[in-house]
């Protein structure tokens, strides 16, 4: 709500819209680290997702991202195990998210 009023609504979309975008690209690369076993960088980029959500106030992408910070590549379920995938979860909260905007316009 504080950026809300602290900037024109077109301005705030924008932000969000890069917000979202980048979330996707580290989720992106989050898969590639997944499949690789690197364990430092998969973190590191859920950590720059929960700190850009968190300055604009998405909740549910944020704590999405805490979690696969804080439980690192344990949380990321690779190809061919039962149970949901955290990234994929991730994705479409991306989506959500988007479909939330679109509303507002």
């Amino acid at each position: 709500q504080q950026l809300a009023d602290a900037m024109p609504g077109h301005q705030l979309r924008q932000i969000y819209d890069m917000c979202v975008s980048d979330a996707r690209d580290r989720l992106i690369a989050m898969r590639g680290l997944a499949a690789e076993g690197d364990r430092a960088q998969f973190v590191r980029a859920a950590h720059s997702i929960k700190g850009g959500c968190g300055i604009l106030g998405a909740t549910e992408l944020y704590g999405m991202a805490a979690h696969l910070e804080a439980v690192g590549l344990d949380a990321a379920v690779l190809e061919g195990t039962p149970g949901v995938n955290p990234l994929d979860e991730l994705a479409a909260a991306c989506d959500r998210l988007e479909r939330i905007l679109g509303s507002r316009v």
